[in-house]
């Protein structure tokens, strides 16, 4: 089983939709094992016209690097091509590996305030159901008594 970390990013007026595509497709790939939820960005690398929506995905999965990249990027060309023909610095889907089985395949994105980000929406959320698994435990405990 390969694990992969993936950001999705997009900056159109349909940014949310358009990142809920990609989850939808990416979950016919792999599995979601954690998953930061959307959060929005100011662009980093280019002088975008508009803020992105975010978000990163810890995924497992049974197919192999090239192949989930290349299924990737098919899906993002056909997203593309949905874009009018005047929209420069728009991004209606962008999908990338940063990570795979540990090894970081995009060490720009990887360095990126928003891919920082996305990693500790992940870690909050894992320590705050932590937190819950335990309150929820002692308040069943305590009923016992």
């Amino acid at each position: 089983m390969n694990t992969a970390i993936v950001c999705l990013g997009a900056n159109t007026t349909d940014a949310l939709p358009r990142i809920g595509q990609a989850l939808v497709f990416l979950q016919g790939c792999a599995t979601v094992n954690a998953d930061s939820g959307c959060y929005p960005t100011e662009p980093e690398y280019e002088a975008a016209a508009n803020p992105y929506q975010n978000r990163v995905l810890v995924l497992a999965t049974d197919i192999g690097y090239e192949e989930l990249y290349s299924r990737s990027k098919e899906f993002e060309r056909a997203v593309r091509a949905e874009l009018p023909a005047d929209s420069a610095g728009l991004v209606n889907t962008d999908i990338d590996i940063v990570v795979w089985n540990g090894d970081v395949k995009k060490p720009l994105d990887y360095a990126s305030r928003y891919f920082s980000l996305g990693m500790s929406l992940i870690s909050h959320k894992a320590e705050y159901e932590r937190s819950q698994q335990c309150c929820e435990e002692a308040v069943h405990n305590k009923s016992e008594r």
